[in-house]
């Protein structure tokens, strides 16, 4: 984490590493470093290139104690799920029951290129041979995982429905929770 870093690198390493379950785009990322640059916690220091007008942010000794306690309270952590893919699936009654086969598999599909997309990226994560397995490289590989079960889920779910009648509703995937209801 040491080191000067502009808001496009942040964005940059956002795209290489979190950006699969915490992402965060350059409307969110500048009005935070401005937030924790006004409470102290980095600090920005200009440095134009050419005459483009650029800002470096460290971490500030305040900012170091703050990362900490976070990482180490025992709060309940935020939750959010927003998947486009689910939304979808929500309102599939409005659609016929074909299109919302090939929305499912369409995620499904989805699922498998965010899967394939992570294992490029866990190289990227991997400890040097002289540590231990990085919590980093744990992070991708759970969030790869969870993906390929995403991708199961997606395609059971499509397969499940493609299979249903109009009597009523069935369970679309095995542990999935989701059921498919007849239409009225």
């Amino acid at each position: 984490m040491a080191g000067e870093r502009t808001g496009y690198e942040i964005k940059a390493m956002v795209d290489d590493s979190t950006e699969f379950f915490w992402p965060a785009s350059y409307g969110r990322i500048y009005p935070e470093l401005r937030r924790l640059e006004e409470e102290g916690l980095i600090e920005g220091r200009e440095e134009p290139r050419g005459d483009r007008p650029r800002k470096l942010y460290a971490l500030t000794p305040e900012g170091e104690e703050a990362l900490e306690q976070w990482l180490t309270s025992r709060d309940e952590p935020i939750f959010e799920l927003r998947d486009e893919g689910f939304l979808k699936f929500f309102f599939a009654d409005a659609i016929p029951r074909e299109r919302a086969i090939e929305n499912l598999r369409a995620m499904g599909a989805r699922h498998e290129r965010i899967a394939a997309r992570l294992r490029e990226l866990e190289p990227c994560a991997r400890p040097s041979r002289s540590s231990s397995r990085s919590s980093r490289s744990r992070a991708g590989s759970l969030c790869t995982g969870s993906t390929r079960s995403g991708a199961r889920l997606w395609r059971s779910g499509s397969a499940a429905l493609g299979r249903s009648r109009a009597s009523g509703p069935r369970r679309l995937g095995r542990g999935t929770g989701l059921t498919e209801r007849a239409p009225r």
